[in-house]
């Protein structure tokens, strides 16, 4: 333990933790160091990056552990632990015995580590990837500076993987927003416009997609949700395109373990809309379409487009869903995010995202207005298989080709969604 502690120096990420006391105050996490991951792109700093795509994917050769430190002593009265990408393939590696410790100092080496809570062969944790796991305590800790999680064991595998770790300060979730991932979907005309997009928290992304066919998108979100209505933001160019925006479309819902593919009886319709006229020729503009009674609770959504305001393609930014649990943080490029109508009544106003020279630094970015590239992982890269013919040109063998990420351009930092890449907010 004394060689782990001092291991407690370095470059620190941030995370943002909001507690209820004041909506202008936050608490932010930084990661101070832990076990290195499997793969760089793997390492402890994931576990507190606000997003759920990324994870700390470890060996269990040793006690892998992380430690952080927050920006003001706090008081937590529990925690939750989110699951990997993938443990629906991978099985067991969630934790099953884990220790959760505070310290109000330290000076970089010396730590003075009380245990907060632990758990002893704890299943609760399913292999249902991005799904959230709350832990409470018995009773609120003193205010710490300073936390770790080690973990002594998993559910049966050799490889620990989680997340998220979120911290709660009285009955409020520090980091209440909802994970949403891109399960499937019809491609878009290029590298750069595809579904995912649709589901990214930033308007300044589109899916851009041909309308051979029945172009959809499906995806999954971290929580069970009670679905009250949605929101279609334009494109950054609708303006000039808006024979592309959709006239007819169809919402469904389910609950699952996985995404249904498309097409099964699992999927249930939310809404169905026919030859609107609700969406506007103006670029990054949000509509609201309000369902006339909550859903009962989905994981798992899906969106057809149908028919367009004319053009052979559609777009569209993003798609939001309205519920009571969690509030969208969607950022809007600057003169998007105008407030909307819709037809039929159906339609709503939403509020531009202003950003507040005055305020302080973005707690996502810490003031940087970049973050982690969500498509490479930082890596700035991805590898292709390619076959190529050997020495004799008579047969071929397969070799790792590495292309330049589209997204961030191959430098494995993006534009941060929260600030617009201010760096404040």
């Amino acid at each position: 333990m004394k060689k782990l502690l001092s291991l407690l120096m370095g470059l620190c990420l941030l995370l943002a933790l909001v507690p209820t006391a004041s909506a202008s105050e936050d608490v932010a996490l930084f990661s101070f160091t832990g076990t290195a991951g499997i793969h760089d792109w793997e390492g402890p700093e994931n576990l507190c990056d606000g997003v759920a795509g990324g994870k700390w994917c470890v060996r269990m050769s040793s006690r892998p552990y992380a430690a952080f430190l927050a920006g003001y002593p706090a008081s937590i009265t529990g925690y939750t632990l989110t699951t990997g990408d993938d443990n629906d393939r991978y099985t067991g590696r969630n934790p099953a015995s884990w220790s959760l410790f505070g310290a109000t100092d330290g000076d970089g080496q010396n730590y003075n580590w009380q245990l907060i809570d632990s758990r002893k062969n704890d299943r609760t944790m399913k292999d249902i990837p991005y799904t959230p796991y709350t832990f409470k305590l018995d009773r609120a800790t003193p205010a710490y500076s300073y936390f770790m999680l080690v973990v002594d064991a998993t559910q049966g595998a050799d490889v620990l993987q989680l997340s998220e770790l979120t911290l709660h300060i009285g009955d409020i979730t520090i980091q209440p927003e909802l994970s949403t991932w891109a399960a499937a979907g019809t491609p878009g005309v290029n590298g750069r416009e595809g579904y995912a997009n649709m589901v990214d928290g930033s308007a300044g992304t589109k899916w851009c997609v041909s309308m051979d066919g029945t172009p959809y998108i499906a995806w999954a979100v971290s929580d069970l949700i009670q679905v009250t209505g949605y929101q279609l933001v334009t494109a950054n160019d609708t303006a000039s395109y808006s024979g592309r925006n959709p006239v007819s479309w169809t919402l469904y819902g389910c609950h699952a373990a996985t995404v249904p593919k498309r097409g099964s009886s699992e999927w249930q319709v939310i809404d169905s809309v026919r030859n609107s006229s609700a969406m506007p020729a103006a670029n990054y503009t949000p509509i609201t379409f309000k369902l006339p009674a909550p859903t009962a609770g989905y994981n798992c959504f899906l969106l057809e487009i149908r028919q367009t305001a004319g053009d052979r393609l559609t777009q569209l930014s993003e798609i939001v869903l309205e519920n009571a649990k969690y509030k969208a943080n969607v950022y809007y490029p600057q003169g998007g995010g105008s407030s909307g109508g819709g037809g039929g009544g159906r339609g709503g106003a939403v509020p531009s995202v202003r950003i507040n020279n005055n305020a302080r630094s973005c707690w996502k970015c810490n003031g940087s207005g970049k973050v982690t590239c969500t498509q490479c992982n930082g890596r700035g890269y991805r590898e292709n298989y390619v076959s190529a013919p050997n020495y004799s040109g008579r047969s071929t063998t397969s070799r790792t080709q590495r292309e330049n990420c589209f997204k961030c351009g191959g430098s494995g930092k993006q534009t941060c969604s929260t600030c617009g890449g201010s760096g404040r907010q």
